[in-house]
């Protein structure tokens, strides 16, 4: 469950709290499943050996969330977000932060746009059995440090990243620092990908940092995991239904 690139959720190293991981190779019928399971675990009292942040039963339930309830289950980003909030220098020229939303999957480093992924879809698609796929706009992405090398996971088509420089050292003498990157390469439940080819992401300046907060901490709670979260949910609601856990 929380083991291997097959794993539904990850654990903070800090907080010791479970969430989804962003574009998890984890089918999606996977994610309702478990939801099935955690909505009969919670109907039958019975404890299961994982632990969320308050802010999934606050989405479960349908309620808005906030910037401030990242500081349960990430506190370590809360807080660098707070800092860029109160820095009194320059915000573009000295922390130089792009306008972006960065994670790791399946072996990458991945920085997205952080507009909406579905803006232009109807809420009418967004349940597993019509769900339409986010846009993830990718503006660079490579090994992050933890798998700098995925040898013989190539082989298996539904991982394969394509990241082998587009001129090798050998041809030129100089090894290219940003990786080829193939959008059609990449399968993930949930997402279409393109790659934002000659656009460089805004900068996170004094002006936008209050709004990039906001934007990244719906990128951190909802975006990035939109497409595991609502089979979860659709799973748990098919046993435990909104209206019945809201006390009036």
């Amino acid at each position: 469950m929380t083991d291997g690139r097959t794993a539904l959720f990850s654990i903070d190293p800090q907080t010791h709290l479970a969430w989804f991981q962003p574009a998890s190779m984890v089918p999606l019928y996977k994610h309702q499943l478990f939801g099935v399971l955690f909505a009969l675990a919670i109907f039958n009292g019975v404890t299961l050996p994982v632990s969320f942040p308050l802010v999934l039963y606050r989405k479960l339930l349908g309620l808005p969330f906030e910037p401030s309830d990242i500081w349960e289950a990430w506190p370590s980003q809360a807080r660098s977000l707070q800092a860029i909030c109160e820095y009194d220098g320059s915000v573009e020229v000295d922390l130089a932060r792009d306008y972006t939303f960065s994670f790791t999957a399946n072996g990458l480093y991945v920085e997205v746009d952080m507009e909406d992924p579905w803006k232009d879809v109807s809420s009418d698609c967004m349940t597993t059995q019509g769900f339409e796929p986010g846009k993830l706009k990718v503006y660079q992405s490579y090994p992050d440090r933890h798998h700098p090398d995925r040898g013989g996971e190539a082989e298996d088509p539904s991982f394969n990243t394509d990241l082998q420089p587009k001129n090798t050292e050998k041809e030129t003498g100089i090894m290219m620092s940003i990786p080829a990157f193939d959008p059609q390469s990449f399968r993930w439940p949930g997402w279409t990908i393109e790659m934002a080819e000659f656009e460089p992401p805004a900068a996170v300046t004094n002006s936008n940092r209050g709004e990039y907060f906001k934007d990244y901490t719906r990128w951190l709670v909802d975006y990035s995991v939109r497409p595991q979260f609502t089979a979860f949910a659709e799973g748990f609601h098919t046993v435990l239904d909104p209206k019945a856990l809201k006390v009036r």
